[in-house]
């Protein structure tokens, strides 16, 4: 017969403190990781890899930065008690702090990794968090225990980020009482076993104590397995204290199973224990011990909170089971309900046995490059090379330049470690691309007239001149030669281009563009009607008509002309000399 015993003598409260920032005051370092999480959700696992939190699809409407940060016990917020923690305590914050989803955030403990060198610490876990000042359990605690690997996770639910402490109470370490040390269980048909499942707390004083109501379990099973009658649910018994040893509670379980037939199964147990709980006993699944006097409890941290005191606890296990012929003794090791001597992987599960390249080898333990990574999990089965491709741009991580930005074709345009995608300073000439006025250019990187030409080639550096043109071909530009430079007039116009070099002119007026000034244009320039045209040769020099229109060509304009210029017919005779000054008649013909 197989035993499997869980025995509970002590509590572990798990809680998280998801708000405050590291001050320093403790002698431990804070270790953050961090990750964005979109709509569609993700993981977040602790550097210490205890915590993890799952963040389910449409939690987030946009881009969010989720955090986790391990802290030192030193700076607890003030909502949790001051006092003793045990040691192997722990508090991290979870961000963004305050935040509300609308579906809840998962958090999960890998109590693996809380093991000591004994073995895992045996005792019932919690989560607990501090919301607006008030401490109280996390929403559909779960601990579940995978039987093959030993694995235990415990599990909640929280909406809302707020102060959390992980907190351990002291707890024997009891690896022999464990529901399964890990590994997979051999039966032979036709020879029934148990399963023993046991709970214990500890009381000193059973009129004043909580106490162990009793168990409560479920089964199911898979594969050739069957479970045979078997007791769902059992009542505690109490032990009385003697020998210097504490009184305690216990129920046990011990459901019956066979095997049918040659092949793998698994059973899978739900057990709920049940709790009567005496709310004048603050030492509710707390070890009696004076070495651990004076350590927080479960029942201390809720007290004066108007959360309930859990009256029960449910734990799941699986374990999985090869059932053998006694006279072939077959087995199935990965438990896949494939033997192990006809199985192509028999230490992973593949029921499908799929096998891509007929090697013999199924997919789920190939590895075809022998680099150490199954193929399928590596991005380029065929390269021992390579296995990674963190930025999906074809180019595997050991040799990609910018592993973390996409970049396929690897341009590397100063041939450095760094491609141009990931390079701070891509043409390798010691100024960061951002302050660098061609960034892809190595001799240059400054620009001081903005004329599109870097100062290290430009003719004139601090003078805009596109053009670059340089007539004497000394490798100064024209608008910067110092015979050039000057500006007699003191007008700002340079007099290598100034109209009137020495008469002030800024606008340059050159009314009758000869490139001579007005203010210096030895003709006549003056305009008195401001029509555009100089008096000296507009043909009406006090009235406006820029036009210049003589209809009959005595130069004399005809807004201007004392002459009656007036052509009725619009034929180009004036009327007081047109025949039909009322029909058009250029040719003024009379017969």
């Amino acid at each position: 017969m197989t035993k499997l015993t869980l025995k509970i003598t002590a509590a572990i409260v798990l809680a998280l403190n998801l708000s405050g920032c590291f001050d320093g005051s403790s002698s431990s370092r804070p270790t953050r990781s961090a990750a964005i999480i979109d709509s569609t959700g993700g993981e977040l696992a602790s550097t210490d890899g205890v915590i993890e939190m799952v963040i389910p699809p449409n939690s987030v409407g946009e881009d969010t930065e989720f955090s986790i940060l391990q802290r030192s016990l030193a700076d607890l917020p003030q909502e949790f008690p001051q006092g003793k923690y045990p040691e192997g305590s722990r508090y991290y914050e979870l961000g963004p702090s305050g935040s509300t989803f609308e579906t809840p955030i998962t958090v999960s403990v890998a109590l693996d990794q809380l093991a000591g060198n004994n073995g895992l610490v045996e005792g019932t876990y919690f989560l607990v968090t501090a919301d607006n000042g008030e401490i109280k359990l996390l929403d559909n605690l779960l601990l579940t225990v995978d039987g093959t690997t030993g694995k235990r996770t415990l599990t909640g639910q929280i909406d809302h980020f707020s102060p959390l402490l992980m907190f351990r109470n002291w707890s024997e370490k009891d690896t022999s009482a464990a529901p399964n040390t890990g590994g997979v269980l051999t039966r032979q048909i036709g020879a029934n076993f148990a399963l023993q499942f046991s709970s214990f707390l500890d009381a000193s004083d059973p009129e004043n104590n909580d106490a162990l109501e009793g168990i409560s379990i479920t089964i199911q099973t898979s594969g050739p397995l069957a479970a045979l009658a078997g007791e769902s649910f059992t009542s505690a018994t109490y032990t009385p204290a003697q020998n210097d040893v504490t009184g305690f509670y216990q129920a046990t379980a011990r459901p019956e199973f066979s095997c049918s037939a040659v092949g793998s199964g698994r059973i899978d147990v739900t057990m709920v224990e049940h709790f009567i709980r005496n709310a004048a006993d603050s030492s509710f699944l707390a070890e009696p011990d004076a070495d651990n006097a004076n350590l927080f409890t479960l029942a201390q941290l809720l007290s004066g909170s108007n959360t309930a005191f859990p009256t029960s606890y449910t734990s799941q296990y699986s374990i999985n089971v090869n059932c053998t012929d006694g006279a072939t003794g077959a087995t199935d090791t990965d438990a896949d309900g494939i033997a192990d001597d006809i199985d192509n992987c028999p230490a992973v599960a593949n029921a499908a046995q799929t096998d891509s390249d007929n090697d013999g080898i199924g997919d789920a333990c190939d590895d075809s490059d022998n680099d150490g990574v199954i193929d399928i999990n590596d991005a380029f089965p065929a390269d021992p090379a390579e296995w990674l491709d963190t930025d999906a741009d074809g180019v595997g991580d050991n040799g990609d330049n910018c592993p973390d930005i996409s970049n396929s074709e690897q341009t590397n345009l100063d041939g450095d470690a760094f491609g141009d995608a990931c390079d701070d300073d891509r043409d390798g000439d010691g100024r960061a691309n951002t302050n660098d006025a061609f960034p892809d250019d190595p001799n240059e990187w400054q620009d001081t007239d903005t004329d599109g030409i870097g100062d290290n080639g430009d003719n004139c550096p601090t003078v805009v001149n596109p053009e670059q043109t340089d007539s004497n071909n000394d490798g100064i530009g024209d608008l910067c030669e110092p015979q050039n430079s000057a500006d007699t007039d003191s007008d700002t116009v340079l007099d290598n281009v100034d109209n009137c070099p020495s008469i002030p002119n800024t606008d340059q007026a050159d009314i009758d563009g000869d490139g001579i000034g007005d203010v210096c244009d030895p003709q006549d320039d003056t305009d008195t009607d401001s029509d555009t045209v100089r008096d000296a040769i507009d043909n009406c020099p006090n009235d406006a008509n820029t036009d210049q229109a003589d209809l009959d060509g005595d130069g004399i304009g005809d807004v201007c002309d004392p002459q009656n210029d007036t052509d009725t017919d619009g034929d180009t005779v004036r009327d007081e000399i047109d025949n039909c000054p009322n029909d058009a008649n250029t040719d003024q013909a009379d017969i």
